[in-house]
This record gives C-alpha cells, structure tokens and sequence, in this order.
C-alpha cells in the first residue's frame, strides 16, 4: 500500500479498476466443487467476498482522496461504490451456472467495504499526517 501513496491519480484508478476486475472474475467463475450443507450460509466463499471489497474499498479511498474529494466523502463513496458493485456482481451470478446470488454474499460485500474504506482512510492518514 506503500507505494500507492506515491502514485499517480491515473495510476491509482488503474489499481481500482484491476481489483475491480479480478472481483468481477472471481464473482462469476462456475463453482467446481458442490456446496456443502455443513457450511450453512457461511461458506468460504462469504470470506472471499469480504475480503475481495476490503481490497476494492481500500483501492477507492486511496484514489478518491487523491481526487480532492474529503475523507468523509472518500470513504462514503467507497463504501457506496464497492457495495453497489457487490450487488450488481452478485445479480449478475444468477445466469451464471453453479452460483447464485445470495444476501450473505452481499452483506459480506458490504462488511468488507466499511472495513476497507476505514482502513483504506486510516492508511492514507497515517502516511499523510
């Protein structure tokens, strides 16, 4: 994270875009292995979506206040704009096969990108006292 401090604006929206693609991939990728029952609503995969807006919520922030935008409105539009883009990946899994779009998934989503957009700020704070 180090180096994004030191990163272009353009760059930065270049780092957004990468997590946001991988997200995107990750989202909508066939499942190759069944579900199994014994995991209930909070398969391994609720972690991989909180991790997954941890990084994009984070990405966010870094650009966003690079942008002149304030750090309330940096991290609101983080968190708005990584929970949004969980929702519209998690609809697109329905056409998808083996997955499906499930609250958890999207309640993960939105954990993840308040934790992200928090630390993501805090990061920032701490190299731009």
């Amino acid at each position: 994270m180090d180096e994004l401090q030191h990163c272009s604006s353009g760059s930065r929206w270049t780092v957004v875009v990468t997590v946001a693609v991988l997200l995107l991939i990750g989202s909508v990728i066939p499942l190759p292995l069944p579900r199994y029952s014994e995991f209930g609503r909070l398969g391994p995969d609720k972690f991989l979506h909180f991790v997954g807006h941890v990084g994009l919520a984070t990405t966010l922030v870094n650009a966003l206040e690079t942008e002149r935008h304030g750090e309330r409105t940096a991290v609101l539009l983080a968190i708005t704009g990584s929970t949004t883009y969980g929702i519209i990946t998690n609809s697109i899994q329905q056409w998808v096969p083996k997955r499906s779009p499930e609250h958890a998934d999207m309640i993960a989503g939105f954990l993840g990108s308040v934790v992200g957009a928090v630390a993501g700020n805090t990061w920032n704070n701490s190299y731009n006292p």
